[in-house]
């Protein structure tokens, strides 16, 4: 998380997704998974104090040392009066993103595996929708105008869900051939 936010600030939106894996995967009354949990944010905060505690000696008129734009404050604010107008231009900049970035016939896996997440309620896949879904509609509500590159994050989760679902598939198919291949190997031998 340090890392990522010395890279860029706008890795802010992930540092959710701990207490999000603590709450999915871990004992909740363990002391143990607290301790683990407080350590990795102050691991996170020692990476990021040498930058937060740096003022550089020129600053760019409307930025802040986090956000880098003090337009997000701005931002939310409308956001919460309903008058984002920009989010319309970045969701439609996000879908063909992601369809650039991923392709029809993958995003099609992609929907399928959403089905599985949900007959199965797997926490892992549903982890992974959310590591997909809660950067996406921040970036997508917040951003002024946004690139594709800002939408890149979200491709991980899309890999690791639809490779799961063609793992699926692939595990259906061998076993619908060696039933086949079994069932003319006793046809073969009746013989």
């Amino acid at each position: 998380l340090g890392l990522g936010f010395l890279t860029k600030t706008p890795f802010l939106l992930f540092f959710i997704f701990p207490v999000l894996a603590m709450w999915f995967f871990s004992d909740l009354k363990s002391r143990e998974t607290w301790i683990h949990l407080v350590s990795a944010y102050l691991v996170c905060l020692v990476i990021i104090a040498p930058y937060l505690m740096h003022e550089p000696a020129n600053k760019a008129l409307g930025t802040d040392k986090v956000f880098h734009n003090v337009d997000i404050k701005d931002k939310v604010v409308s956001l919460i009066r309903f008058e984002n107008a920009q989010s319309a231009s970045n969701f439609q900049e996000w879908s063909s993103s992601l369809y650039r970035y991923v392709t029809w016939p993958l995003l099609l896996v992609f929907a399928l595996s959403l089905f599985q997440m949900i007959k199965t309620r797997d926490r892992k896949q549903f982890f992974l929708l959310l590591w997909f879904l809660l950067p996406s509609v921040a970036v997508i509500l917040l951003a002024g105008n946004t690139f594709s590159r800002y939408f890149l994050f979200c491709i991980p989760p899309v890999a690791l869900l639809t490779a799961n679902t063609l793992s699926a598939i692939w595990q259906v198919i061998l076993t619908k051939f060696k039933q086949v291949e079994i069932g003319r190997a006793s046809c073969r031998e009746r013989v």
